[in-house]
């Protein structure tokens, strides 16, 4: 198995990568969502679930990043 220039796995940091990815196109959709004026029925719990995925992607970012402390330099 080859590694990055830092020393991780190729398949460990896509991982990472693939995570930043969908956390950061989340955090836009919440923060173009939450400007809405009255979203309309359903609107909160949207928003809700969109905060808990985001926290989700985060915790998974975090371990990886635990384990992997070369990948806070990416």
């Amino acid at each position: 198995m080859t590694t990055n220039n830092t020393g991780v796995p190729p398949h460990i940091s896509a991982i990472h990568l693939n995570l930043i990815g969908s956390r950061n196109m989340l955090v836009s959709d919440f923060k173009v969502a939450s400007t809405g004026v009255g979203g309309g029925i359903g609107f909160s719990e949207s928003l809700k679930s969109l905060l808990e995925d985001i926290a989700n992607l985060e915790a998974q970012i975090s371990v990886l990043r635990q384990i992997h402390p070369e990948l806070e330099s990416n």
